[in-house]
């Protein structure tokens, strides 16, 4: 970390005397600049950008990239960045490899008559956290750029470089995606309350370390108003990624807002970003502190171990620990670990969840019945007629079953078909999940961003339910994503796959730590099982992945547990 104790006045004129004298007074290479329009990640638009190729350009085989946010004020020839001058000087000092620079201006709504005004989208597309933005690089602008342009597709050699509301976009686009854009440099950028960006230090926090490398500049006299302090925000999310021993530097000094300050920064900035290059970014160290490290171990990641057959959607382990997967269509497989599904069963009608229980044998839920099916052969041992639709059940030792229906009523079942609705309205589309000693039964939903606990008494009632369970959800969406929950054995935690990984919950009910999600995929459902359970299986649309851990699920056949770690 850089500290410079000059007057921000004298500092300012020192350095940018500095970095404009070094400058050749016109960039060396071509700059072109074009008009990019049609985009449906952001309707409407039309932006103005610009690429820069240095001289040597066409004799190299595939140059990295470099990409600009709010690419007019790096483009100007008299502003403060300068950038293609900088990138001149930096290729011939040797201190960054080749590549294409793309300055790209945020999007815009033209008004049609002069008694219109025009739609300003930046605050939209930089200053909201999620991955619409590095989409809509990657997706739509990008292939625009290399219709005509040479550039590399390894997040190793793409850079990413913003300031302001810029630079919290250029910061998002590596933490979304660091396997397309694994460097940023990010001046004085927006952490603060517009539109969740303040979320972002915790998130850094509560995440698996990702393998970028991250350069911020700040001054103490940056902004001060409404929607936070820059200043200090920018120093939450250095120490947020100090926390993780990222790969993370900062330059600090006493300047203010805008680029007269930032600019001056511009050379050491991108000279850090590459330093090192080809080597690529280490992912930082998983601090102790946060809860996944009771689940995860050290150097082991997801593997992919099978495909995914059509439309398998529902997954659950059987007590022999073979894995079993579902389509709602009722076809069911069983996976051993020797690469392939077996089909195992065709329940001919739709399922709505599926369970392993005791005696290797697995529970459906179909819409007009429970069914119990062998899971060595696959056929039907048992049925519990229903009259009415469920949309995830529970089992347990004594053979009574808790069950939610779609609007979210729970219900209590057992083994006669006898049932009895209880007092209890969870949120639309709850899942269920208990923890290891049988005491509390969990409710969290897709539509919701508070889950439910609720005391499991002795004669198997839910008493004292309150909303206890907190859940991140994507600042760019109304709903988590979250599409199953279950239980860990070791210490009792809670884990829900979701849109911004599988988040953990400790017993009080927070959001501890968020385990990555396996190629950056939707996942449909998880379980442990196989190697003495002690294998996490992810399953997307692109397969079945498994990840080595340190504990194991809760089955309807595990024994009650003491956690070894309770409150935290």
């Amino acid at each position: 970390m850089f500290n410079v104790s000059l007057t921000p006045k004298a500092l300012s004129l020192v350095l940018l005397f500095a970095a404009v004298s070094t400058l050749s007074s016109k960039p060396a290479g071509t700059l072109r600049q074009f008009e990019f329009r049609g985009s449906q990640i952001y309707p409407g638009t039309v932006r103005d950008y610009w690429v820069y190729t240095p001289v040597g350009y066409e004799e190299s085989d595939d140059p990295c990239l470099m990409v600009f946010n709010d690419g007019h004020d790096y483009v100007r020839e008299s502003g403060h960045w300068r950038a293609p001058e900088v990138i001149d000087e930096l290729l011939a000092a040797g201190e960054i490899p080749m590549c294409v620079a793309v300055f790209a201006k945020w999007g815009r709504i033209d008004p049609e008559n002069e008694d219109q005004i025009m739609r300003m989208n930046r605050s939209f597309e930089y200053d909201s956290v999620g991955d619409r933005f590095v989409t809509f690089l990657e997706e739509e602008l990008l292939p625009e750029v290399r219709k005509s342009y040479r550039f590399s597709s390894d997040g190793n050699d793409r850079a990413i470089i913003g300031s302001s509301t810029g630079g919290i976009c250029a910061f998002n686009v590596v933490w979304e995606r660091p396997d397309r854009f694994s460097r940023v440099f990010c001046t004085v950028g927006t952490f603060v309350g517009f539109r969740g960006g303040h979320e972002l230090e915790f998130l850094i926090r509560k995440s698996e370390p990702k393998p970028i490398r991250v350069v911020l500049y700040d001054g103490r006299n940056d902004l001060d108003n409404q929607v936070g302090n820059w200043w200090h925000s920018n120093q939450l999310i250095y120490t947020a990624l100090k926390f993780h021993d990222y790969e993370v530097e900062a330059f600090w000094d006493d300047g203010e807002h805008g680029g007269k300050f930032c600019g001056k920064w511009l050379p050491d900035g991108l000279r850090e970003i590459w330093r090192g290059w080809p080597e690529s970014p280490k992912p930082g160290t998983l601090n102790e502190k946060n809860r996944a490290h009771e689940i995860l171990l050290p150097g082991e990641g997801w593997k992919q171990v099978a495909e995914t057959p059509e439309g398998l959607c529902y997954l659950s382990t059987l007590q022999s620990g073979a894995i079993v997967g579902a389509t709602k269509e009722g076809r069911i497989f069983k996976f051993d670990g020797a690469f392939e599904w077996e089909l195992l069963a065709d329940m001919g009608m739709p399922i709505f969840c599926i369970d392993g229980i005791e005696d290797n044998r697995l529970s459906v839920l179909r819409e007009d019945a429970l069914l119990f099916v062998a899971g060595e052969n696959g056929e039907t041992v048992g049925e519990i007629i229903l009259d009415l639709s469920m949309h995830d059940i529970l089992p347990f030792k004594n053979g009574v079953f808790f069950a939610v229906d779609t609007p979210g009523s729970l219900y209590r079942l057992d083994s006669s078909g006898a049932r009895e609705r209880l007092e209890l309205e969870f949120p639309s589309g709850s899942h269920l999940a208990r923890d290891p000693s049988d005491r509390f039964l969990a409710a969290l939903s897709n539509d919701s961003r508070f889950g439910w606990s609720g005391i499991l008494s002795e004669d198997q009632g839910v008493h004292h339910a309150q909303r206890f369970y907190h859940i991140h959800v994507p600042e760019y969406s109304d709903k988590s994503g979250l599409s199953e929950i279950l239980s860990e054995r070791k210490n009792g935690l809670l884990l829900a796959p979701t849109s911004l990984g599988i988040q953990v919950f400790g017993h009080q009910g927070r959001c501890d730590g968020i385990i990555d999600l396996p190629e950056n995929s939707v996942v449909r459902a998880i379980t442990f099982g196989l190697g003495n359970e002690s294998n996490l299986y992810a399953l997307t649309e692109n397969g079945l992945f498994k990840r080595r851990t340190q504990t194991g699920g809760v089955h309807v056949w595990s024994e009650h547990s003491k956690v070894e770690k309770f409150f935290r």
